[in-house]
């Protein structure tokens, strides 16, 4: 059994023991001395002046009395308590992956392992867990050896943007239980965090001033201009140097940028002709992930379509449709589409190949009220106001999808598989409002993008961190091979199975996909979320002294003899009196 105090404050009153001995030494011992007269009295007041002097200290019952009873009233106020040899606590200490952790490292790794090594005399077996609040994380350590948790603290790389800690911490006091402790150590301390959990504040307010954005414009001269977004958070101007590298050349020489405080400031340059890649740096400060913005120069798919088959008049709505579309091009005579529009007067279009289809026979259905589904192309899109006849005859197959519905009469249908995507549209365009209806026009564009993405071909492109990434997957079999160049550490290699999801990587750099020796993408992995790199609300907050006493007394119990030193520190004290 271990021997702990609940109130190692109390402690401090051992202090008073060389104040004993210090009010010892000052006392001066009284000589009698015989006179036979008495007009030696009128002395005494002037003797009687006189400051007490250091004397040599001297052994007596008295002076042992007053040394006992201090240590007993310090061992009484501390409350002594024995840990039980059964006991377990588990504790499970969940670190905040936001990205703004990582201005304070030290000071995390400090602090938190400061408070492990105490919470650890709270109970004869600690199990330990330590964990992120990135949900989907695996654990850093789980086991009952302490070392082996404080050396996990250093696996910790804080990379996420802003994100609700709730639900690792809801994990978290799964496992820990109702009775374990769960330590939520961040920089944005609250006072009653989720699932009950005990803050430990770390960090405090400082100034920081990073990119916040990137974005590559053409330019009248025929090449490119780089835009970029200067935040500064502080209260303070500062001075920043900011350099550009482009491809593999060197850098360019550094230019000073004043940030005023709380301010964007805008910057622009040119990018030479031919350029490729690139990126901006500031000078370091506290937090450095968001010293630096990769950018490439944008390739995005071409989206080819084809309006043959249709005649003049049927074609003017798809053209218009088309003429605002981004990233698409009429196909050449000799060229295979990627979608084609096409007419259709049956009950259904009969064509093995992708494209939107309309219909444009005879309408004899009634018009009913306008629903649409819950899907990514009509979502949050009014399509209430659309006036039309609906076509009724449409034979659906297994596997269609209704996306609008007028009344119970399919409106617009989605058809997909066997490598083709259809849109199909049963109502006549120019019969109603469709042609200016904006929930029409919308739904059109999204599927046009969606049938771009799904093209194989070569793209260039900025992602955000963590970004979903689609790929279309290209016939044959093998994986795709994934090259990561971050801007801090080592680059490396991997592969992945097509059709699972895909993720950009945390870390800003480049980020490059290839399907044998042909390039799918290339990719500048971007941090752009500026509510996690804000370092002005950071709070050091110790964890409560109640915390530890709580575990302490939940695992222990109390010294026995407690009422033995209450009877000795009265009788010290009285003794003290009697032989004074």
């Amino acid at each position: 059994m271990g021997l702990s105090f609940a109130n190692p404050a109390a402690l401090w009153a051992l202090l008073g023991l060389p104040a004993v001995l210090l009010i010892h030494f000052l006392q001066v011992k009284a000589r009698p001395r015989e006179i036979s007269t008495l007009f030696l009295l009128d002395m005494l007041p002037e003797e009687s002046r006189r400051g007490a002097v250091l004397t040599r200290l001297r052994n007596s019952a008295q002076l042992w009395c007053h040394l006992l009873a201090v240590l007993l009233l310090a061992l009484i106020l501390s409350q002594p308590r024995w840990t039980r040899p059964e006991s377990v606590q588990s504790i499970v200490v969940v670190l905040d992956d936001t990205a703004n952790m990582a201005a304070f490292r030290e000071e995390t790794l400090t602090r938190t392992r400061s408070e492990m090594r105490r919470l650890s005399t709270a109970a004869a077996r600690s199990e330990w867990r330590v964990m992120t609040s990135d949900p989907g994380a695996p654990q850093l350590y789980s086991g009952d050896e302490l070392s082996a948790a404080l050396a996990a603290l250093d696996a910790h790389r804080p990379l996420l943007g802003l994100h609700d800690p709730a639900p690792a911490l809801a994990r978290a006091r799964e496992l820990a239980g109702p009775d374990g402790l769960v330590l939520w150590v961040t920089a944005h301390p609250v006072e009653a965090p989720p699932a009950g959990a005990e803050s430990l504040g770390i960090g405090k307010p400082a100034d920081n001033a990073g990119f916040t954005g990137l974005r590559i414009e053409p330019n009248a001269r025929g090449g490119h201009d780089w835009v970029a977004s200067l935040l500064q958070r502080g209260e303070t101007e500062i001075t920043r140097q900011v350099q550009v590298q482009v491809d593999d050349q060197p850098p360019r020489a550094p230019a000073p940028v004043t940030l005023p405080p709380g301010t964007v400031v805008t910057l622009r340059g040119e990018l030479p002709a031919g350029s490729r890649r690139g990126v901006l740096r500031l000078d370091p400060d506290l937090l450095d992930i968001d010293d630096a913005i990769p950018f490439v120069v944008p390739r995005p798919k071409i989206l080819t379509y084809s309006l043959d088959g249709l005649s003049e008049t049927q074609r003017e709505w798809p053209e218009r449709v088309m003429g605002i579309a981004p990233h698409v091009r009429r196909a050449q005579p000799d060229q295979t589409p990627g979608l084609v529009w096409q007419a259709f007067s049956g009950d259904e279009p009969d064509a093995d190949h992708s494209g939107i289809f309309f219909y444009a026979g005879e309408t004899r259905g009634d018009p009913g009220t306008v629903i649409s589904e819950d899907h990514p192309l009509v979502r949050d899109l009014s399509w209430s106001p659309f006036l039309g006849f609906p076509h009724p005859g449409f034979a659906q197959r297994p596997g269609d999808r209704v996306l609008v519905w007028s009344g119970d009469t399919p409106l617009v249908v989605l058809r997909e598989g066997a490598g083709r995507r259809q849109l199909i549209l049963l109502f006549r365009p120019e019969r109603g409002n469709a042609e200016r209806l904006p929930a029409v026009v919308l739904t059109l564009h999204r599927f046009l993008e969606r049938a771009r993405e799904a093209q194989l071909q070569y793209e260039a492109r900025p992602y955000d961190a963590r970004e979903r990434i689609s790929l279309a997957v290209p016939p044959g079999e093998g994986d795709f091979l994934i090259r990561h160049r971050p801007l801090q550490g080592e680059p490396r290699e991997f592969t992945h199975r097509p059709g699972a999801p895909l993720y950009a990587p945390e870390t800003p750099g480049f980020l490059e996909i290839l399907r044998g020796d042909e390039t799918l993408l290339d990719a500048a992995i971007q941090f752009t979320d500026t509510a996690a790199t804000d370092l002005t609300r950071a709070d050091s907050r110790p964890l409560p002294g109640r915390v530890v006493i709580d575990q302490l007394e939940r695992h222990s119990h109390a010294e026995l003899l407690t009422p033995l030193w209450f009877a000795l520190l009265l009788l010290a004290l009285l003794g003290g009196w009697v032989w004074k």
